[in-house]
This record gives structure tokens, sequence and C-alpha cells, in this order.
């Protein structure tokens, strides 16, 4: 699309052939690429949601040809300065430039502000009222993951973004990242699934008399069951529990249980998957305040806060929560 017309609402200055201008993807205001990163956001974002076409000022050329076409498209002249660089009013909505244009998704915008930083500019941007630099020490490992998704948050004001650990292993995910809260809560909704799942063995008799001779032989019964379950070829079953396994297999699941966990369970990995990254950004964002306070009190300072944000909040040893995925992934 030809932007010569226009000018940019942040700086004023007309376009050219030769400047690098980016669409706003949400009401279509065109802007210089740099005024954009600069500002951060689009001229016209407290304008967002309204119904009513925005305003915006363009410069255009005075011919015939451009008069009529601006009479026919509804725009003013302003009769107080009819030279070549005159400023003339016109509306556009929320379509205009983005049907020939083509948006600039808001991943693409935050990943471009992501490659133009470095270590040190991290200092100067802020995001939810802390230093970038302080969410990455945070953050620890996958920094160039969770960086570009903070900030699409903070710029377009979304709430989601796809995770796909927090999508299939949602408590080994939170663990990881030590969202301790978050993961009592997913734990809870995993024992009420398997709650459900279990009313049918409850109330069969064969199965509570085969579970009362394996408790009375081993206690720990239970865990080599499950074990032998998921796969493992570590555990040898005794006659007892290897019936009583073979009881578990016959009782059928009634299909309004098994809709009813399919729903629970897909359902928590589908809200973990879209705003779990949402809520680690939003958990992290408290964690620094409280940090950056009692850093405040104490005098602590910037980088030595940085550390003790690394070590306080950054992720559990891989391999404690890889068992727990591996074990999450087959039993739910």
């Amino acid at each position: 699309m030809d932007f010569n017309k226009y000018s940019c609402p942040l700086c004023g200055q007309a376009f050219n052939d030769t400047d690098d201008v980016v669409v706003c993807p949400d009401c279509g205001t065109p802007h210089h690429r740099e005024c954009w990163f600069n500002n951060g956001k689009c001229a016209n974002s407290e304008r967002h949601g309204i119904k009513e076409p925005i305003e915006v000022e363009f410069k255009q050329v005075e011919t015939e040809e451009n008069i009529d076409n601006s009479t026919e498209n509804g725009i003013e002249k302003n009769d107080e300065n009819t030279s070549g660089n005159a400023q003339v009013f016109g509306y556009f909505g929320n379509t205009n430039f983005n049907e020939n244009q083509g948006k600039e998704p808001p991943q693409k915008i935050v990943q471009d502000i992501m490659d133009r930083l470095s270590n040190n500019s991290q200092e100067e941007v802020v995001i939810d009222n802390h230093k970038l630099s302080f969410f990455a020490a945070a953050i620890g490992k996958n920094q160039e993951y969770y960086l570009p998704r903070f900030m699409l948050f903070e710029k377009v004001k979304k709430a989601f973004s796809w995770n796909i650990a927090g999508f299939f292993v949602p408590l080994a995910w939170t663990l990881y990242r030590k969202m301790y809260k978050l993961s009592a809560l997913i734990f809870a909704v995993y024992m009420v699934i398997f709650s459900i799942s279990a009313v049918p063995l409850i109330g069969n008799e064969e199965y509570l008399n085969a579970t009362q001779e394996c408790l009375q032989e081993d206690p720990q019964y239970a865990t080599k069951i499950l074990a032998y379950q998921t796969g493992s070829t570590d555990v040898t079953l005794t006659a007892k529990q290897a019936e009583l396994y073979e009881i578990m297999e016959k009782i059928e699941i009634p299909v309004y249980i098994q809709v009813i966990t399919y729903i629970l369970t897909i359902g928590l990995r589908i809200a973990m998957g879209v705003f779990g990254t949402y809520l680690y950004f939003k958990k992290l964002s408290k964690n620094i305040s409280k940090a950056k306070e009692k850093a405040r009190i104490t005098g602590t300072t910037d980088e030595a806060l940085k550390m003790l944000l690394y070590k306080k909040y950054g992720t559990l040893p891989i391999i404690i929560c890889a068992i727990v995925g591996f074990l999450e992934f087959q039993i739910f």
C-alpha cells in the first residue's frame, strides 16, 4: 500500500517510499517502525475498541485527481493551508489499511523488539513496573522464550499465549517454574479426577477383598502396581498383586464417568496451555515486587537482587520434574 499521502501520528513526518512502516494490528494506523518501538504501542491505543472511526492526520499533494478522490472518500480539505504540504483530516475504520496491507502480528512486533535488545538495554526496558533484567534473572533458563511473551502481554494487553509444557504436563511444568500454589491446585484437580474414576472400583466387592489381601501382604502394593501399569520393567508383581491388577483391568468404567474425567482433564490442560505463561508472568511480577521491597529496606544492589531472584525463583532440578511429568502424562 502507498503510504506517501499519510504522516506518522507520533513524529508528524510524512511517509516516503524508503520508510519502514508498521501498521497497528488492532486499528490499522501506520507508524514509522522506529517511532512504534520508541513509543512501545500504537498512537491510538487508548481508543482501541471504540466503534467510531479514528481520525488520522495525513499529507496529500494537491492535484485535481487527489481532490476528486478526497471528495469521493468524504475527506474534508483544510481551507487554512492549501499548499503542497497541506495537512488534511481523514478517517479510517479498523480495516481500511489492513485490507490492503495485511496485519503484522503482535508476536512479530515483540520479536522485533527483542531482536534489538542486548543484555545492557534490558536495564532500560520496563514491563509491569519492573526492569526486564529482573524478569530475566527470575526466569533463569529459557529467557529467550518467555521474555518476548511477557512483553506481548504488556504491549497488547492480552492474557493468552500457547504453552506446550503447560498443556501436556501442567503439574510438572508449574513445579519446574516454582509455582507451588498453582501446582497444589492442579494436584487437587487430579485427585478429584482420580476419585471420580475410582467410584466403580469402590463398589466392587471382589476388588475390595483383593485390595485388603494385597495390603496385608505389602503396604507398598499400590506403588508397585502403578509402576507396573506405567510400563516399568523393573517391577515384578506377586500372585495377589497380579490378581488385583487383573480385576482392575476387567472392571468397566461407565461412559458418563469417562466423559466427566475427560472433560476435567482436557479442560485443565487447555486452561494451562492457554493461560499458563500469563500466570507465570504475573507470579514473577509479584515475586519481584516483594524482592524489590526487601532490597530497598536492606540496601541490596540491583546485581545482588538479580542473583537472589535467580536462586529463589529460578527452576527446580529438571530430573525431578521430568519424573513427575512422566507419571502425570502416563496416569492422566
